[in-house]
């Protein structure tokens, strides 16, 4: 059973378009929830429409403090080569 709710979380936004890969739009949107539920026989899915207003809320600080914050952990935790 799939059920539709009305509007993303700003989380389940970010994480999302931040995995995307190149498939359609609505597959990757069923792709994500299909992989978040825990449910497997009640799915949470969402619209494209859905997703695209949301997306447009979404300023585009929040994307550069995200790749900030994953560079210093990245540079902090990367094991060094010393070659």
């Amino acid at each position: 059973m799939f059920t539709r709710k009305r509007k993303f979380s700003f989380k389940d936004l970010v994480i999302s378009i931040m995995g995307f890969n190149r498939s359609g739009l609505q597959v990757e949107i069923d792709r994500f929830f299909k992989s978040c539920s825990s449910d497997k026989d009640s799915i949470i899915t969402y619209t494209k429409s859905a997703f695209s207003k949301a997306r447009h809320k979404i300023k585009a600080e929040a994307f550069i403090i995200l790749r900030n914050k994953q560079l210093s952990y990245f540079n902090q935790h990367a094991p060094v080569n010393n070659n």
